[in-house]
């Protein structure tokens, strides 16, 4: 028995359905149009509009035979070709999130024409443009989000020079968006009000890492790059990130109670889930998530910013107490006794003007003695 033959009421009848061109669909709300599928820059599925109900079969064709290449004059095609390149997969993950999220700003940005900004000609991407695009942006988004667009595309634009794509860098001579400097340092009331917040939350190693980047003066990633190799007879090996020196923290007793309590958190998920224990040392990391597996930047990220929208409305902080994760490396080295050369040896600093970033201890000097 033949099937039955779908209804085209709503479809144009001047269309013949066996010369459409692949790739192109029909749409019959409203007054009916065709859109094209595809997958944007953070690999979510979108669709475009592309012609009315009137279009003719040759419209259609020539509309596909345009989408099926990005092309060569354009940024979306210098960005193609830099999210290919070694630079590009040789980055960290948050940077690359960063970037994939700048270029789906600047790409989907429309002109006044209403027409995507990423495949606009090339030789339309002026100085004043991107001046204007950043000062937009700065607007809408903030300036350091604004900032972080037009570096990622000056690096694309460089990228794409050094190799003969384009003979210009727009964005090279940017004024950039003044953004405001926070040097936000937690009152001892604020951190312990949200530590034993944390702790009745479902978040429980999240205390414990509150204590570890105090007390270590150490950043998040490097409290989640913590292994048992890291435990010391005499205290806690801080292998630190971006060029600092690495150091030992002498154990305490909140340092030791937070540190063990990782480990029976650890190893209770590891008992639950049958994973084996593994054999070296530095691959029994510290903080692990639900699954057993080490916990990432992105998820301890996630579980800070709910803890502290909780803590907020419920009024365990204010507003003006809030505080990032970040900052408890801030608040432990304005915290630590002794000089600023002991100070810079504990924070792990190479230089004293990185050491300023973080110790806001206001010195307390002498009267002048006249004679």
């Amino acid at each position: 028995m033949a099937g039955r033959k779908r209804s085209s009421k709503r479809f144009p009848s001047h269309i013949d359905r066996e010369k459409l061109p692949k790739g192109i669909y029909w749409d019959s709300s409203g007054n009916g149009h065709w859109y094209i599928s595809y997958f944007d820059a953070e690999n979510r599925q979108r669709r475009m509009r592309v012609a009315g109900s009137k279009a003719a079969l040759s419209d259609l064709h020539r509309i596909i035979e345009a989408q099926a290449g990005v092309p060569r004059d354009t940024f979306d095609f210098i960005a193609k070709k830099y999210f290919e390149s070694l630079d590009y997969s040789g980055l960290a993950a948050s940077t690359k999130r960063g970037h994939k999220l700048s270029f789906r700003f600047i790409s989907n940005f429309r002109t006044k024409q209403s027409t995507r900004l990423g495949s606009e000609p090339l030789s339309k991407w002026s100085y004043g443009l991107a001046q204007k695009l950043l000062d937009l942006f700065a607007k809408e988004r903030g300036p350091t989000a604004a900032n972080h667009s037009a570096r990622f595309a000056r690096r694309v634009f460089n990228w794409a020079r050094q190799r003969d794509y384009v003979n210009h860098n727009p964005f090279e001579r940017l004024k950039f968006a003044k953004e405001r400097q926070r040097r936000r340092l937690p009152s001892k009331e604020s951190y312990f009000s949200v530590l034993e917040f944390s702790k009745t939350t479902g978040y429980r190693y999240l205390w414990a890492v509150m204590e570890l980047a105090y007390l270590c003066r150490m950043r998040g990633i490097e409290v989640l790059d913590l292994s048992d190799a890291n435990e010391m007879e005499d205290g806690l090996l801080a292998e630190r990130r971006k060029g600092s020196r690495d150091n030992i923290t002498k154990w305490n007793s909140r340092l030791r109670r937070a540190w063990d309590s990782l480990k029976v958190i650890r190893d209770e998920i590891y008992e639950k889930k049958g994973i084996p224990i593994p054999i070296n040392k530095h691959e029994r990391y510290i903080v692990v998530s639900r699954s057993g597996y080490r916990l990432t930047k992105q998820a301890l990220d996630t579980a800070w910013q709910r803890v502290i929208t909780d803590a907020l409305n419920q009024g365990i902080i204010s507003e003006s107490e809030r505080f990032s994760l970040h900052d408890l490396k801030r608040m432990g080295v304005t915290n630590t006794k002794g000089t600023r050369a002991e100070k810079q040896q504990a924070s792990g600093h190479r230089s004293a003007a990185m050491l300023d970033v973080y110790d806001l201890e206001v010195p307390v000097v002498d009267a002048v003695e006249d004679d």
